[in-house]
């Protein structure tokens, strides 16, 4: 995740087997929000991301 141009999270390589992984990350004061997905390491077939039920408090 980053808020603006500022990695504020960071879930590591997730795979089938990693479970489900909850991230917190400070937002004040930025103007973006980016939910970024990367290659897993081993091609890009099949990298995707599942962001269930976010959540974004004041």
């Amino acid at each position: 995740m980053y808020a603006d141009d500022t990695k504020v999270a960071d879930s590591g390589r997730v795979t089938s087997a990693s479970g489900v992984k909850h991230l917190t990350a400070a937002l004040a004061g930025a103007n973006e929000l980016r939910l970024v997905v990367t290659d897993g390491g081993d091609g890009t077939n099949s990298d995707h991301a599942d962001w269930a039920a976010p959540v974004l408090t004041c």
